[in-house]
């Protein structure tokens, strides 16, 4: 069985574009049945039962290399980055960035202008597998490949985001506020 098996035609198509430039990279996972995916300790909603994904080994590979890799990955068309200690996750999925612990809080901070997060800016919790919004690479289905080439950070060109206004909330009616179908009982 070979790791394209099974994988959807868009994640075939930027990994096509992906290794054009490369050649052949290690894969050390792409389709995974749910059954597998969960011995291996995948996520629930993982790309790769989908067939959406690929994990590149890069066990070696030097950190100027592996950001090469991570912004030409971008540029083929992976939207989700995750990225470990010896193996980077491409993905068709929905554009997020995140590090060892599945957070985009681990996210390396050599790694986020690669994966196309602005630096400094990790909004939400940082609690989500892989939640970490990222701007798609312009035109990414035609966009050639190349350091030369490589696709426009669209957020770190936008001002900072400006911190959320405090809204007032009266302790009277706190309760029905924060949890609007909770239902108390007194005794």
């Amino acid at each position: 069985m070979s790791y394209r098996d099974n994988m959807s035609s868009d994640a075939l198509a930027a990994w096509d574009r992906l290794t054009s430039k490369y050649g052949d990279l290690g894969v050390n996972s792409a389709y995974r049945d749910p059954a597998h995916n969960a011995r291996v300790g995948g996520a629930k909603r993982s790309q790769h039962t989908h067939g959406n994904a690929f994990d590149v080994d890069v066990s070696g590979m030097p950190r100027e290399d592996r950001i090469a890799l991570i912004k030409d990955a971008r540029g083929a068309g992976f939207r989700g980055i995750g990225v470990y200690d010896n193996s980077l996750h491409f993905d068709v999925g929905p554009s997020r960035a995140w590090g060892a612990d599945y957070s985009r809080s681990s996210l390396p901070a050599w790694a986020v202008e690669a994966a196309g997060m602005p630096a400094g800016h990790f909004p939400g919790d940082g609690h989500n597998h892989g939640s970490a919004p990222v701007a798609p690479p312009q035109n990414a289905l035609s966009a050639p490949m190349g350091p030369q080439s490589a696709p426009m950070n669209v957020l770190a060109q936008q001002q900072p985001p400006q911190p959320p206004q405090m809204q007032q909330i009266d302790p009277r009616n706190f309760l029905t506020q924060v949890t609007p179908r909770a239902k108390l009982k007194f005794t």
